[in-house]
């Protein structure tokens, strides 16, 4: 065995000695190590920052449910002697084939609005041919407000034997004064 041969095995017995040892740091050093990492600004800013995000993300959900709430509950916002454009959505109606017309009725409080046909304000209910209806998805008319209030309008929609198959409704929410169109 020459010298090279030993030096190898030499080293090689340090390198397994010194993979059996643990290093195990003083309580003093984990401490240090613990301060100096919580110390840093970065991981300051990252906590506000999760902190700003958070609160701004409960805050954003306490708003939409709010609206959700309203919309849900009190309908749309409107102001007494208003007019007020509803567009009742007959998309994802189901079977639009059975249908054949449709009835809006109005409640006491809320009238139809027509500069060209002022008589229809007298008209509690207003039927239409659900055909051109369902191919357009929608049916916009115009009304007026005339007392404080929720006011809901409804909509039923009727097959050929004139049974009711589907409803909808359009809640409006009248407060105070408003000007007059």
């Amino acid at each position: 065995m020459d010298a090279m041969d030993t030096t190898e095995q030499e080293i090689k017995q340090l390198f397994q000695k010194d993979r059996k040892t643990i290093f195990e740091p003083s309580s003093q050093t984990l401490a240090h190590v613990l301060r100096a990492i919580h110390s840093q600004p970065e991981l300051k800013k990252a906590k506000s920052k999760t902190a700003i995000w958070m609160a701004s993300a409960t805050l954003s959900l306490a708003i939409v449910a709010g609206l959700a709430w309203t919309v849900i509950n009190q309908g749309h916002a409107a102001q007494l002697g208003s007019h007020v454009m509803v567009r009742m959505d007959f998309q994802n109606m189901g079977k639009s084939s059975d249908i054949i017309k449709g009835e809006i009725e109005l409640p006491n409080g809320v009238e139809f609005y027509s500069q060209q046909f002022p008589e229809i304000k007298d008209q509690r209910k207003l039927e239409f041919d659900a055909e051109g209806v369902f191919a357009q998805g929608q049916f916009p008319f115009l009304v007026r407000t005339t007392e404080k209030g929720v006011q809901e309008i409804k909509v039923k929609f009727y097959n050929s034997q004139n049974q009711v198959v589907a409803e909808r409704s359009y809640k409006i929410n009248v407060k105070g004064e408003g000007v007059t169109l």
